[in-house]
């Protein structure tokens, strides 16, 4: 009896543990049909092949729009491309300011040139302007009229008889004269103007003085005529003067050619001291100028020296008439370069004339009135 009890708990045991296994069986059953029922994510529950991992939230970045590695290759050509750019860019930068500078440069130079042009002129007209008061004189000076009479006879010349009778030749031969008025008739042609200055005395000599005018569309180029009596008393046009002759020719003491010689230029003071004219305190300077070229010479004579009082004193008289503003002056002077000077700087050995007419009596050795 025992027994059977025994066996009957045994079974009553059994029973329900697989009554309970039963219910663990179909309690997993539900769970698993509810893990595996389809989501409303277009998402796939499980990993296929190839696939990426699901990761929340985050979105997964399109392969097409990932960013792409540039080759190392490419980058390097990229880089010279931009270096490229640059220097062609920099040439190009170089070239314009270069050639802009040489425009300004030529610019300047031209204004330069153009601003000794018109000083020159506008001293000329400032410095001779009609004097009324006229100075004796052991001949009879020539009227207005019959003073630009002779001045336009002698600048028409055309045969050497003409250039005879209304010309003093001084060191010049007639054919080169007439040579000359040729070529500069052929150069401006007929002046547009022509005025009386009056008499003038200058290096002691009374002169009869006229200026003329040629004018170029807006530009007027002057130019002075002196006159002065010969032995006989007959008035004429002093031809080296008219010229501005030098000797030799001012080419040559541009060029550096001429180590000594007589130059006819206009002068004014000059502060460039260099080589054996350095010492300024013992050395005055003056540049001397030519109004158809653009170079200038340098000159020097001494301080306290008679040159210097005679350029000095040239200056005065200019000024003594009223013409306080003249930015030169005209005059004759011997020069020679000295051993070590540069090809433009000239020792002044005399002041031969006040202005370009030349006479028997050195201006620095004569006293000023």
């Amino acid at each position: 009896m025992a027994r059977y009890a025994k066996w009957q708990s045994v079974e009553i045991s059994i029973s329900w543990l697989a009554g309970q296994g039963l219910q663990d069986y179909e309690g997993s059953k539900n769970m698993d049909s509810e893990i595996v029922k389809p989501s409303s994510s277009p998402r796939p529950s499980r990993r296929a092949v190839g696939d990426p991992p699901q990761i929340g939230r985050v979105e997964r970045i399109s392969r097409s729009s990932a960013p792409k590695r540039r080759h190392s290759r490419g980058g390097r050509s990229t880089r010279r491309r931009q270096h490229r750019r640059k220097q062609v860019r920099g040439i190009t930068i170089s070239i314009f300011l270069l050639t802009l500078l040489a425009v300004l440069v030529i610019c300047s130079m031209w204004l330069s040139k153009r601003q000794k042009m018109d000083a020159v002129a506008s001293a000329e007209r400032l410095a001779y302007s009609p004097i009324i008061e006229r100075v004796e004189s052991r001949f009879k000076s020539p009227s207005e009229d019959e003073t630009l009479a002779i001045v336009n006879k002698s600048i028409a010349a055309s045969d050497e008889a003409t250039v005879k009778a209304n010309f003093r030749l001084g060191s010049t031969e007639v054919g080169a004269a007439l040579q000359y008025l040729k070529e500069q008739h052929a150069k401006r042609g007929a002046p547009s103007g022509v005025s009386w200055l009056g008499s003038i005395d200058v290096n002691d000599m009374l002169v009869e003085g006229v200026l003329l005018n040629w004018k170029n569309g807006e530009e007027i180029t002057s130019l002075q005529v002196f006159l002065t009596p010969n032995q006989s008393g007959v008035w004429q046009v002093d031809f080296d003067s008219f010229a501005g002759k030098c000797l030799p020719g001012w080419d040559s003491f541009i060029s550096g050619e001429a180590v000594e010689g007589m130059v006819r230029v206009w002068f004014s003071y000059d502060n460039y001291y260099n080589g054996p004219f350095i010492d300024e305190s013992k050395w005055v300077c003056y540049a001397m100028a030519r109004r158809e070229s653009d170079q200038i010479l340098l000159g020097y004579c001494r301080v306290g020296s008679p040159q210097a009082a005679a350029l000095s004193g040239i200056m005065q008289r200019v000024q003594m008439r009223g013409k306080n503003n003249v930015p030169s002056y005209r005059t004759i002077l011997e020069l020679s370069r000295p051993e070590g000077a540069e090809r433009r700087q000239y020792e002044i050995k005399r002041v031969l004339a006040e202005d370009w007419v030349l006479s028997d009596k050195v201006f620095d050795v004569a006293p000023l009135r």
